[in-house]
């Protein structure tokens, strides 16, 4: 991560990624904590080598995708990747070039943005298809097309085909059999699939509002839940820890192709998928650890994922969380309280790390966000819990009880507009800044990690970065 900048900087010659690089690298300079003190000269070089190939790597694709310049209409086989980040209600998804006629094959493996006509076109897409658009400018990272024709590609794996089916079957019998309600569909998909498509304009509204949109995007939170409820199932039944592991990496793989492979749910796969291996070679380890790992798996495999809000936004919180919680707990204090505290800090880190990408990206701050999400991640569990009893009854028994997941939705949705204070959310703030400007804090966190702060010293520092790094946007158009 201390080095993605570097060859950019000596290639294009950015002031702005000149800066980046020089903050890095006075933090490393400083650092008490040497972070390059390895066991042996080895492996200390390895890591360098390893941090400037990435850079490299980095740089490659960066300058490959800056050369696409748009054309006239053209016709693209493309893969599914998910929903825009940053777009709410819609027409937009993600996806990216597989095939490309012999004019435009300088986009193949490229990632393009899709514009459809209708919101439904969205929701009827299997992971492949072929279309035919009109390539307009660059919006964010990626080349914008205007969508006019597709048809669905019938090529994918017998594996990939059989899931997206059955997710195809999912969304048709929740949304005309089901007898939800209909805000308790749109809920019940969202909580399950990240598909926020079904939601009303005023629904999704409300959620931006209170800062609870969040839940809906299937990440760490949701994968966390999944993954432990595995945990307690399998232990009931397996007792040999290489079948219980490779069962849960399986079934949770099985999962994230059904919801479409987003950012923040490969990255809670690659985290849990290190922490079944490290567990199973007995071999020390630390969630700092695994994130670094994750976040280079994630980087190596797709370096313009580091351009996208959802990359940004989930390593950010997580190491964020992660760095707070490493702080002892309170002695002399309930278990209970323990645990109000853990959420409350957690809710304040997730919060805090989050608002410079939040702003720069949706243009909007909201304060609320603490205290919804303090009543709300804990109630993440149980309405899981519910969503997926249901998913069970409905699918394998063929029972329809709505009652618990209609009271659910009803109770979340008054609870929230008790949270709806206008004057609490701030929006149309209008700034433009580099994507590298979310590495600023991360790092931060990274250098004084062992430091030996308390909850009130790092929540300081993170809002002094955040007002330092609002700064160099506002003041300095970084």
């Amino acid at each position: 991560m201390l080095l993605v900048p570097l060859y950019a900087t000596i290639s294009k010659q950015s002031l702005s990624s000149l800066l980046l690089t020089a903050i890095l690298f006075i933090f490393l300079a400083g650092n008490k904590q040497h972070l390059f003190k390895c066991k042996s000269l080895w492996s200390k070089v390895s890591l360098i080598i390893l941090g400037i190939a990435m850079s490299w790597w980095f740089s490659i694709k960066v300058e490959l995708g800056n050369k696409l310049k748009p054309s006239k209409e053209a016709t693209f086989e493309v893969s599914l990747e998910g929903n825009a980040d940053g777009q709410y209600d819609q027409n937009l998804v993600v996806a990216k070039v597989i095939k490309a006629a012999k004019a435009n094959e300088h986009y193949t493996g490229k990632k393009v943005m899709l514009k459809f006509r209708d919101k439904k076109e969205v929701r009827s897409k299997t992971k492949r298809f072929l279309i035919k658009g009109i390539l307009t400018n660059k919006k964010g990272p990626y080349l914008l097309i205007n969508v006019h024709k597709y048809n669905e590609m019938l090529n994918e794996s017998f594996f990939e085909k059989l899931i997206l089916d059955f997710q195809k079957n999912f969304f048709f019998e929740i949304n005309t059999i089901s007898k939800l309600n209909q805000g308790a569909k749109s809920f019940l998909v969202a909580m399950t699939t990240g598909n926020k498509n079904y939601f009303e304009r005023s629904e999704i509204s409300l959620f931006v509002r209170t800062g609870t949109v969040h839940l809906f995007a299937v990440s760490g939170l949701h994968f966390g839940i999944i993954y432990l409820i595995l945990i307690i199932i399998l232990n009931l039944i397996i007792k040999n820890k290489i079948l219980k592991s490779f069962i849960i990496l399986i079934l949770l793989y099985i999962y994230l192709i059904f919801i479409n492979e987003s950012i923040s749910a490969t990255r809670a796969f690659y985290m849990v998928s290190l922490w079944e291996i490290v567990s199973l070679i007995k071999r020390k380890s630390s969630a700092l650890s695994i994130i670094s790992l994750a976040f280079m798996l994630s980087y190596a495999l797709n370096p313009q994922s580091i351009f996208r809000v959802g990359f940004q936004l989930s390593f950010s919180i997580v190491l964020a969380i992660i760095w707070v919680f490493n702080t002892n707990e309170i002695k002399g204090t309930s278990v209970f309280l323990n645990q109000l505290s853990k959420t409350a800090q957690a809710s304040f880190a997730s919060f805090s790390s989050s608002a410079i990408i939040l702003l720069l990206t949706f243009k909007h701050f909201v304060p609320i966000a603490i205290l919804s999400n303090i009543l709300f991640v804990p109630l993440a569990f149980p309405i899981m819990i519910i969503c997926l009893t249901y998913c069970l009854f409905f699918f394998l028994f063929k029972l329809d009880y709505p009652w618990f997941l209609n009271i659910s939705y009803d109770i979340s949705c008054k609870i929230l507009n008790i949270l709806d204070f206008n004057y609490l959310f701030i929006n149309n703030i209008f700034l433009d800044s580099t994507k590298g400007i979310f590495l600023i804090l991360p790092s931060i966190i990274i250098f004084i990690f062992n430091n030996k702060f308390n909850f009130i010293s790092k929540s300081i520092i993170i809002i002094l970065v955040q007002i330092f790094t609002f700064f160099l946007v506002k003041f300095f158009n970084y």
